[in-house]
This record gives structure tokens, sequence and C-alpha cells, in this order.
């Protein structure tokens, strides 16, 4: 499994020039999805009410809170390198230039991608809002119903979709986390996701309020 992991991180991690390298660095920043963020609070707002977003937003944010928590206990405990600190792999890879540096990570261990965690959870989330009436049931049946909403492509749900892809394909291309590391930052951020859907549920922030 290591040496898929590698092969294929090794097949994603390519030089794309100096243009790839620096869209990337966009995509990976926090601060650059600002306005998605806001657009978020807006679409929840004009449908609950201030009352209801807040506890939305603060609701992600101990998602995120959460999620980069764990992700920092993993990368202590378990302690697996990033590709550009693996001896094995950094002959071999792309080192994005940053200010005509190479980019090296700080951190040596990547064990679980906060970024991919972190995305994906307030993804989930916000998707949750935004099309409430599809997170109403529970079991198979959710499955099937957020299953349809992919299908029918709502533009939340594309939105999100390649918020997500981008910011996890950004830090492999970047270096800074092999693909198993992503997939394990995207699961641990659909559990938080689910965990903290099944809470907005109980405590009944997905009624509308009535006009």
């Amino acid at each position: 499994m290591e040496q898929l992991d590698q092969a294929v991180f090794l097949a994603l991690n390519f030089d794309g020039g100096s243009a790839i390298d620096q869209a990337m660095f966009i995509i990976s920043g926090r601060l650059t999805w600002l306005p998605l963020y806001l657009l978020i609070v807006y679409l929840i707002q004009r449908r609950y009410g201030w009352r209801t977003t807040l506890f939305a937003v603060l609701l992600m944010a101990a998602a995120v809170g959460l999620a980069d928590q764990i992700c920092n206990l993993f990368k202590n405990g378990l302690q697996m390198l990033r590709p550009n600190h693996d001896a094995d792999v950094t002959p071999l890879m792309h080192f994005p230039l940053r200010d005509g540096v190479p980019f090296i990570n700080k951190g040596l261990y990547g064990t679980v991608s906060a970024h991919a965690s972190t995305t994906t959870a307030i993804a989930y989330l916000a998707h949750s809002f935004i099309h409430e009436r599809l997170w109403r049931t529970a079991g198979a049946a959710a499955a099937a119903t957020i299953a349809a909403s992919f299908v029918r492509r709502r533009w939340f749900t594309i939105v999100a979709f390649a918020w997500v892809a981008m910011v996890c394909y950004s830090r492999i291309y970047l270096g800074a986390h092999f693909p198993s590391q992503v997939l394990a930052g995207v699961v641990l951020g659909l559990l938080i996701g689910v965990a903290g859907v099944f809470l907005a549920r109980r405590c009944g922030l997905y009624k509308v309020p009535q006009k």
C-alpha cells in the first residue's frame, strides 16, 4: 500500500510550471475561500434568520477546531512523514516554488490532512443547512436522498464538491500530503460532519421560521 500511495502521489505531483505552482498555493490558502464562507453565511441567513445562522457558524467553527486537533493527535501519534520530508520520495518529486524557493512544510508529519478534514467538515455541514430537506431522514433513506441530490446537480453541491476536491488536490501537488493522508482527512471530516448534522437536527436548527 505504501508503494501504491507513493506511485499515485508522484503521478499527481507533476511539474506544472510557475503558473500552476502559484495557483495551488492560492487554492491551499485558507483566506482564499473567505468569499465562499461569506456566501455560506448569507445562504443560511436568508433561509433561517440570524439566530440559526449564528448557531450554524458556531457549529462549523467547532467542527473545524475538533478536526484540527484530531489531526494533530494523529500527526504526533503515528508520525507519518509528509512527502516533502520523505527521503524515499523527495529525489523524485516536484517542489513548487514560493518566492523562488522550493516549498517544504515546516511540520515533518502529515498523517491526516487538516486542510482536507476541515474543508470537508465545513462543506458537509454547509450543504446540510442549504439543502436541509435532504437531511431530515436517517439511515439508508438519507443516503439515497443525498445521493439523488448529487445526481440532480444542485449548484451548491457542485460548488462544495469542487471546493473540497481542489483543496485536497492542492495539498498533494504542493507535496504536503500523500493521497492516503488526504483521504484520511476527508473521512475524518465526513465523520465530524455527520456528528454535526445529528447535533443540529437534535437541536432543531433545520426548522425554517414561519413568515
